[in-house]
């Protein structure tokens, strides 16, 4: 997906992730979208943290934060494969 970042300040987020510590992560993508609350990324990346953590209702509710921030995020979530059972 383009909102994922992994690369400089960013790739810590992604390393809990890759730990399977998906509330770190979680709260990690929230401090993002703190300091950045117009990228959608920020945006996606909590919502596919609350989709591991089987939080389909916060991971829609994220989803909806993104279109509302950039709308050109429904494409990046209509072509993000992880997001392929949630309606936004």
């Amino acid at each position: 997906m383009p909102g994922l970042r992994q690369r400089g300040p960013d790739r810590g987020r992604y390393a809990y992730l890759e730990l399977g510590d998906n509330l770190k992560a979680a709260d990690a993508f929230k401090g993002a979208i703190e300091q950045h609350p117009d990228d959608k990324a920020g945006y996606c990346d909590l919502a596919g943290a609350y989709l591991v953590l089987n939080d389909p209702e916060l991971c829609r509710e994220y989803l909806r934060r993104a279109i509302e921030v950039d709308p050109s995020a429904r494409d990046d979530i209509k072509s993000d494969g992880r997001f392929s059972d949630i309606t936004v």
